[in-house]
């Protein structure tokens, strides 16, 4: 697992849809989608739900999520940069 692919995850997570987080991260979709696909071929896990308007977490993408936010706050620290 890339830090390339957690900001992806997270970025996606946060702003709802794959063009807001390709807006946040400043690339384009085609490379968001590719990290989103091999974070989750990696982890053998869907994370989000695609839906006509936006991506929805689910079960496992939320709890992949949670865990995240905890470790950062574990340890003190922002690996990525929250808006």
């Amino acid at each position: 697992m890339s830090l390339d692919q957690l900001k992806t995850f997270v970025a996606i997570a946060e702003e709802g849809t794959m063009t807001a987080a390709a807006l946040k991260l400043h690339i384009t979709q085609p490379p968001l989608s590719r990290q989103l696909a091999s974070l989750e071929h990696e982890l053998q896990t869907r994370l989000f739900e695609r839906q006509a308007r936006g991506m929805r977490l689910v079960p496992a993408g939320a709890a992949f999520h949670n865990d995240f936010i905890i470790l950062e706050e574990n340890n003190n620290t922002k690996i990525l940069k929250h808006s």
